[in-house]
């Protein structure tokens, strides 16, 4: 298992996103989706590991994965 600490990015959610998932952020801001682009070196390094996505809070609500973390796995 990866430690946070290797691998850990931080990526801005600036995408339009849907009521649905606007409602989940606990948000009345529209952008919550994001696409990311791994450099080949993650790819190399990280390949078969699960994606974690942490939401950030801004409210102090507490940062908790996201719907879907670890669905996908880095290429």
């Amino acid at each position: 298992m990866v430690g946070f600490a290797d691998c850990f990015r931080a990526y801005k959610a600036d995408m339009d996103s849907e009521k649905p998932v606007t409602d989940n952020c606990i948000s009345n801001a529209s952008k919550h989706r994001f696409k990311i682009k791994l450099d080949p070196e993650v790819s190399q390094k990280y390949s078969g590991q699960p994606i974690i996505v942490y939401g950030i809070s801004t409210l102090e609500l507490g940062n908790h994965a996201t719907n879907n973390s670890r669905t996908f796995k880095i290429p």
